[in-house]
């Protein structure tokens, strides 16, 4: 299947297949019982969205948009047990998809406020661009979205622009490499 970026592909609450990414980008998003929105993760290429929920029985509890045209394959969950059945490594491919998010899960609380700043700032500003193009969102918006502060943000936005990624005038943020935002690692030293 193919979808427009804006285009919603989880939606919360629903027990839906699970989907593999092709080709896009698709952010994964949770928004709080008050109505604030947090971006958890930007979704590439060649991995699986839904199979927490699939794989527990339970709906999803984020959504899930395409950010930019994604190419997508829907995997019901009959066919997942059949292949689960018959080649058991594939278990072993699914067990460490989820060991690898849980990783990154535990350490994103400690390492949200140094080393993902400006992978967060990066992935952050690529979303709300994409979905809201019109809006010139404060770095006290953008910092409440990722969880942060608008002088973390400030300060990360300001090293994207030395890096020549983006360009600043006033509170618009002109992105003028989306590849090489994408790119950046979380792993990536900031201070």
């Amino acid at each position: 299947s193919k979808i427009l970026s804006g285009i919603w592909v989880l939606i919360p609450f629903c027990s839906l297949p699970l989907f593999f990414i092709e080709k896009g980008l698709v952010g994964l998003q949770h928004i709080t019982e008050a109505g604030r929105e947090y971006l958890l993760r930007l979704t590439k290429c060649y991995h699986f969205l839904g199979h927490r929920a699939l794989l527990t029985d339970e709906p999803y509890l984020s959504s899930a948009v395409a950010i930019e045209p994604t190419q997508y394959y829907i995997i019901h969950k009959q066919k997942i047990i059949e292949v689960l059945q018959q080649q058991p490594f594939f278990y072993r491919h699914l067990a460490m998809e989820l060991a690898y998010e849980l990783k990154k899960a535990e350490l994103q609380r400690i390492l949200v406020t140094s080393n993902q700043i400006l992978a967060r700032v990066a992935q952050a500003i690529i979303y709300l661009r994409e979905l809201y193009p019109e809006h010139t969102w404060t770095r006290q918006e953008i910092s409440n979205f990722i969880d942060s502060t608008p002088t973390t943000v400030i300060k990360a936005l300001a090293e994207l622009e030395n890096r020549g990624l983006i360009r600043q005038i006033g509170r618009r943020i002109e992105i003028l490499n989306r590849d090489e935002l994408l790119l950046i690692d979380e792993k990536e030293v900031f201070t």
